[in-house]
């Protein structure tokens, strides 16, 4: 944005804020040209913290564009990453999607239609590091799928590196795998049902910390996720889930429900006739919305504030009627908003506060049985002709047979993750190691300390170097 001095020597007639934009332009802000008699940037911002309040409705309109009651808090959120706990730190340095698939000269698909691939971000120090990223190419709208691919790749980059820094930071730290799907995708929204049209423009599943973000088409009508403002509300549902549960559920709930009271009274009740549009009134639908939206709401105040505009929402703007309410001086609603925006902060830090591990649930039980579950785990010759080999040779030892038999696949590969928490030395290394009977951890006990014998029990080392393979697959263990 840029505004001219005489410009504001028209509009308000009042040489006290033209003296004050004679200053700002003379003093220069973030890299603007200096004396050029034009405000720019983040001058426009210094001017209208200045003077703003001082204007009358209609002069401010003039002057910024905007009505003074679109304007946004102007710190409403702290977005800088943590790097506690061992906490992944993404630098400015852009987002890197790489993908390899197959395709025919005309853009067509040669092989299943997914396109696998890696979202890589580096660090400060240079550290790179990747999430695993499928893209559903097949269902992808057009015959050119290879044009296709290439867009997403481009918008997802863009999304990405739109994020302000903590959210960036949080890609590493909540996801394990990222997912493009389309028209026929899967639906793994958090409630389960999905969110606005057939399938949802975005999800995150919890069961295996997966973000997808969909690229539909209704007719010619492109409903597009690939974009900043979803990706940042799904990274808030990230980022409400910690271990094995939502955070919002708790004191932030409670809150919800109270202001949501209050909007369906009084003055603001038209603050809820917007519940059911699937824009603006989406936040309303349940507690865990309304924190996934603030996120997105708090990202978009980031990215105007880094692009040296006003923050602010028009009418037609994704988050006009939350901005509206947050910013409301309202007594039934103000004191509620300064509650909830408290919860919101603290959810973030106990987020923050968490190691990668403990953040995605990796290092839940009942995460990682339902993660093995969903994965279809089986031991098989067609799947994996020397783990199943291994596995019958371990279950017919003599000393063994008789536990091992009576192990269903699944759930002695649940109980070998239990068991490689032994050496842990936090709380919940412990608590889970223990969550095995005497039995059970003396079964484990006695197969290691025969793989360390002469001669080794070669079975046994086998099967563990394919348990392990697949639970790195299933992001339960580095």
């Amino acid at each position: 944005m840029r505004i001219e001095i005489k410009q504001i020597k028209k509009i308000t007639k009042d040489e006290t804020a033209v003296a004050k934009a004679r200053e700002i332009d003379e003093a220069g802000a973030d890299g603007s040209i200096k004396g050029n008699k034009i405000l720019e940037g983040k001058e426009v911002s210094l001017f209208e913290s200045a003077i703003g309040n001082s204007l009358s409705g209609e002069t401010y309109k003039a002057l910024f564009g905007f009505d003074r009651s679109e304007k946004s808090s102007e710190t409403p959120m702290d977005m800088t990453p943590s790097s506690s706990e061992g906490n992944f730190v993404a630098s400015d340095k852009p987002s890197e999607v790489k993908v390899s698939g197959d395709f025919n000269p005309d853009g067509s698909l040669k092989g299943s239609g997914i396109i696998s691939g890696t979202i890589s971000l580096t660090d400060a120090d240079g550290n790179v590091m990747s999430i695993p990223l499928e893209i559903d190419a097949k269902h992808l709208y057009g015959s050119n799928k290879k044009q296709a691919v290439d867009k997403v790749i481009q918008d997802l980059q863009k999304a990405i590196d739109g994020l302000p820094a903590n959210l960036k930071s949080d890609l590493m730290n909540e996801i394990n795998k990222f997912y493009i799907g389309s028209e026929n995708t899967r639906i793994d929204a958090d409630d389960g049902r999905g969110a606005r049209f057939m399938s949802p423009l975005g999800s995150f599943s919890p069961d295996n910390s997966t973000l997808t973000l969909n690229r539909l088409y209704d007719g010619h009508i492109s409903k597009d996720g690939i974009n900043t403002n979803t990706l940042a509300h799904e990274l808030g549902h990230a980022k409400d889930q910690l271990g094995e549960g939502y955070q919002s559920q708790t004191n932030f709930s409670q809150l919800f429900s109270q202001l949501t009271t209050a909007l369906k009274t009084g003055s603001v009740k038209a603050y809820f006739s917007h519940k059911d549009d699937l824009e603006q009134g989406y936040w309303l639908k349940n507690q865990k919305e309304a924190f996934a939206e603030l996120t997105g709401y708090f990202a978009e105040i980031e990215d105007m504030k880094k692009r040296g505009d006003i923050p602010h929402f028009s009418p037609n703007s994704r988050y006009y009627l939350l901005n509206q309410v947050m910013t409301s001086d309202d007594p039934k609603i103000k004191p509620i908003v300064q509650k909830m925006l408290e919860e919101y902060r603290q959810i973030a830090e106990n987020s923050n506060s968490a190691n990668p591990v403990e953040r995605k649930g990796n290092n839940n039980i009942n995460v990682a049985e339902k993660r093995i579950e969903l994965s279809g785990f089986k031991i098989s010759p067609k799947v994996d002709k020397s783990l199943y080999n291994s596995y019958i040779s371990l279950i017919y030892e003599d000393d063994l047979n008789d536990m091992l038999g009576e192990l269903s696949p699944q759930k002695f590969l649940l109980q070998y993750w239990q068991y490689s928490h032994k050496d842990g030395t936090g709380e919940n290394d412990k608590a889970i190691f223990n969550s095995l009977d005497d039995k059970t951890k003396e079964l484990f006990k006695k197969m290691d300390e025969r793989a360390s014998a002469k001669p080794p029990l070669q079975s046994w080392i086998d099967v563990r170097a394919g348990f392990d393979k697949y639970l790195k697959n299933l992001n339960l263990i580095k």
